[in-house]
């Protein structure tokens, strides 16, 4: 009897068993319920922009946010500006909703920190860009243009022999800008370089033969372990980072494939990464029969000595594939609640794949998720104005940066 009459509560009830309060007095139970409601992206944004307490909810619940919303594909893009006679071109940044394609978000490219550098990945929301030559790094956030860099790159890295091929170079964090212990790491073909966000140092894992250990050109967190593809020879390794010096060691490990992935496995290209909730997923695609749009995937089985790599036919989940560079994945449960299709590979395939050609900051597609939203704690309690079509984002929290201005997006 009590699930029943659960069943049959309106959002009209629970406004009115919430009292007479303001909308930024609702109780935590309604706002969840409210989330959970929300119908895409556009609206997320908007419950967000509404208040400290709405974006306090959205916190608390963005957790499972990945079962709601896919993630959203970002890079850059000409805008014609409509304030000027001439309509003039504009880059910018373009976030695009899978589930409703024709509607796209853009935000102004913040080009003090990159202008001299390019794109070389994207990573727990937050765009790498490198200028091999002078040794520097900046990490900007995508949403709200926060940008932090890093102490210069260390001369071990070998970095003059590698300029323009910046693909050999991988980077990537291991948490999100807003925890306390992240890391970043650049992974060059002489070795591993690890720096932890608001350190004045580099950690360094020099290889001690190139032929030996081949660089590493994709790393995912999964079950709080970092985890590395060596993709020319589909080695899987894990990275221990320890203790409070960062002691770096690299240490493969032993894989076999099933008697079905065996089969494939010489045909396979383009290996990537991916944590699909519980599982640790390989997707790959097959050099002469896979057409773009279309992978094979294959999960971790870590049950056996030496573990094993075994067909996953049942994966319930859609995969959003980012450009070469970043070699980046994401995943998205449960697609069908937003209109996508188990199994399925977004990437360039399906959207434009066509970038302006800007001098700077020029953004490679990229796909971010809204979970790695956060805001400084510092605002002004007092509701932000939102404009018309526009969105007022909350800012990144930076715990050894200036502060800045909260960005705005068009929507």
């Amino acid at each position: 009897m009590e699930s029943t009459c659960m069943k049959t509560i309106t959002m009209s009830m629970l406004l009115a068993m919430a009292g007479p309060q303001g909308w930024s007095e609702l109780p935590y139970a309604v706002l969840e319920s409210i989330i959970m409601m929300l119908s895409g992206t556009r609206d997320l944004l908007a419950f967000i922009a509404t208040c400290p307490s709405w974006r306090e909810a959205f916190m608390s619940a963005k957790a499972r946010l990945c079962k709601l919303f896919p993630p959203l594909m970002i890079q850059s893009c000409a805008q014609l500006s409509n304030n000027t006679p001439d309509g003039e071109v504009h880059h910018t940044w373009q976030l695009m909703d899978p589930a409703n394609p024709a509607i796209r978000y853009h935000r102004p490219v913040p080009l003090a920190g990159i202008l001299d550098k390019e794109f070389v990945g994207c990573s727990y929301g937050h765009a790498i860009f490198a200028n091999w030559g002078k040794r520097r790094i900046t990490i900007v956030d995508v949403f709200t243009g926060a940008d932090v860099s890093p102490p210069l790159l260390p001369a071990a890295m070998g970095i003059s022999s590698l300029v323009h091929v910046s693909p050999t170079i991988y980077c990537a964090l291991t948490a999100p800008m807003s925890l306390a212990k992240e890391c970043l790491l650049v992974s060059a073909r002489h070795g591993l370089f690890v720096w932890r966000v608001g350190s004045s140092v580099w950690k360094e894992h020099i290889y001690a033969s190139h032929n030996a250990e081949l660089p590493i050109q994709q790393i995912v967190v999964f079950k709080g372990k970092i985890m590395a593809m060596c993709p020319r020879l589909i080695r899987l390794c894990r990275v221990h980072l320890e203790g409070p010096q960062l002691d770096i060691t690299i240490r493969e490990i032993p894989m076999e494939w099933g008697e079905d992935a065996q089969n494939r496995r010489r045909m396979i290209c383009d290996p990537r990464l991916v944590v699909c909730g519980d599982r640790l997923v390989l997707a790959v695609s097959l050099c002469v029969t896979c057409p773009r749009s279309r992978a094979f995937f294959f999960y971790y089985d870590p049950s056996t000595k030496p573990s094993r790599w075994l067909p996953a036919s049942d994966l319930d989940y859609a995969v959003f594939k980012g450009g070469y560079v970043a070699r980046q994945m994401l995943s998205s449960a449960n697609p069908g609640s937003w209109g996508g299709i188990r199994g399925h590979v977004y990437g360039p395939a399906y959207y434009d794949d066509d970038v302006y050609q800007f001098t700077s900051g020029r953004l490679l597609l990229s796909w971010v998720t809204l979970s790695v939203l956060t805001w400084e704690e510092e605002e002004d309690d007092e509701p932000k104005e939102e404009e018309e079509g526009r969105a007022i984002l909350p800012s990144a929290r930076r715990s050894f940066r200036a502060r800045k201005p909260v960005n705005r997006l068009n929507l």
